[in-house]
């Protein structure tokens, strides 16, 4: 009988790796992806991190000395993100029998030793079938927690001499890593919790490990306990099949163009909102409550300054894009000013509950008229068939999401329109 391991297989700087994908003579070369509008630094390659690059950096700021060291930056592309990451995952599951993403460029995986042998092996077997099949280099980490399996993980990634690949399944080895780790690289503890650990004397993972369990629960609560006794070896979370319904759907963004026009914000948020309950209908979910927001740009220290936010709750939960709507202008006139340049905005909607356990109200009966979910199914269909157009609310008007967003430094999607293949010639 073997045993039963979990693995962490995550892809190294995965937007940027993308990128260079399709791109060989960047090889060598710093690569940075940037945000919405081409805003802020969201992932970084090797090289840029070496060059000092930080995470999260304001790109304007550091364009001319980026650019100088040659550096290169790409628009944010999801389309080829994704699906690479789809690829990435299916390879992930014809190797295990359960494969659960974590997020674009990490997937739980569960290796049995019964049938996978050495598991150092079986994880370089995966390494090595990422990179021959869709030619983006991985870390694999073993252990038999995910918060060790975790651990492993980042160490693939610090140590080359590893080879990418990590197994903390033998406690002398997970003794020797945790002795050197900081408290604040363990997975779940943040910086302002590691400086409260750091006072009570605990100042590695190690010493996470042996500390007591009921005193951590006191002081600092369960999952603080939990991730002490997984760091133990005691699985504690094992990997859920079921996804938890997300607490809340956020779409907003950093428009390439200041708006000063109250009709141009509405229709940008009805834009947001059809694509926020596009996301619920696909994961089976409704919202009861629903927020606006917006900000003028904080770089711009010259310009007037301003941001508002506004909710309000629904009778009945609902995906329907019109109910959501029809609350829009009551909201945008608590929030609005004129003579404001705003540079964001977005809608959030929370109070998140699945279709099948939301309650109906005697009086507004037709929230839940399955003729409307027949529609938004109509609806939904014409808009994934791909050969039919799309089908828009006239509330948004002529906004789409490509005349919000400043994207000039985008590259081809490459894997998914024929008419961006790259091109060989003999």
């Amino acid at each position: 009988m073997g045993q039963k391991l979990i693995a962490l297989v995550d892809l190294n700087s995965a937007y940027c790796e993308m990128e260079r994908l399709f791109r060989p003579d960047l090889k060598g070369r710093a690569i940075v992806v940037l945000s919405s509008s081409d805003g802020c630094v969201v992932s970084r390659s090797a090289e840029a991190k070496k060059l000092g690059v930080k995470m999260g950096e304001v790109y304007f700021k550091i364009r001319e000395w980026y650019e100088h060291q040659g550096g290169v930056a790409f628009s944010s592309n999801f389309t080829l993100y994704a699906d690479l990451s789809a690829r990435f995952m299916a390879i992930l599951s014809t190797m295990t029998y359960q494969c659960v993403p974590y997020s674009v460029d990490e997937a739980w995986v569960t290796i049995d030793t019964a049938w996978a042998g050495d598991p150092t092996e079986y994880g370089r077997a995966i390494r090595a079938k990422v990179l021959q099949w869709i030619g983006l280099s991985s870390g694999v980490g073993i252990g038999p927690t995910k918060v060790i399996a975790k651990l492993a993980s980042a160490a693939s990634k610090r140590w080359p001499k590893t080879g990418g690949v990590v197994d903390l399944s033998d406690p002398a080895r997970l003794a020797k890593l945790m002795a050197i780790t900081p408290v604040d690289e363990v997975w779940g503890i943040g910086r302002k919790l590691s400086a409260k650990l750091v006072d009570q004397g605990i100042r590695t993972a190690a010493d996470l490990a042996a500390a007591d369990p009921k005193i951590l629960r006191r002081r600092y609560g369960v999952l603080v306990e939990r991730t002490a006794l997984e760091l133990r070896g005691i699985p504690c979370a094992g990997l859920e099949e079921m996804v938890k319904c997300r607490q809340q759907v956020i779409v907003s963004r950093t428009f390439g163009e200041r708006i000063s026009n109250r009709d141009v914000m509405r229709q940008s948020l009805a834009v947001f909102i059809e694509l926020a309950t596009e996301k619920l209908r696909r994961e089976g979910v409704c919202c009861q409550h629903i927020s606006i927001f917006m900000q003028t740009s904080m770089f711009d220290t010259k310009g007037p300054q301003y941001a508002n936010q506004a909710s309000t709750g629904l009778v009945v939960p609902t995906d329907d894009p019109r109910v959501l709507l029809a609350t829009l202008e009551p909201l945008l006139t608590g929030t609005w000013r004129d003579g404001y340049p705003f540079s964001k905005a977005g809608i959030m909607l929370s109070d998140i509950q699945p279709k099948g356990l939301r309650q109906g109200d005697l009086f507004a009966a037709d929230h839940i008229d399955p003729r409307r979910e027949a529609l938004m199914n109509v609806v939904d269909a014409i808009n994934h068939s791909g050969k039919l157009g799309k089908v828009y609310f006239a509330a948004r008007g002529h906004r789409d999401l490509s005349s919000m967003i400043k994207r000039e430094r985008l590259s081809p999607r490459y894997t998914t329109n024929l008419a961006e293949l790259p091109v060989v010639k003999a």
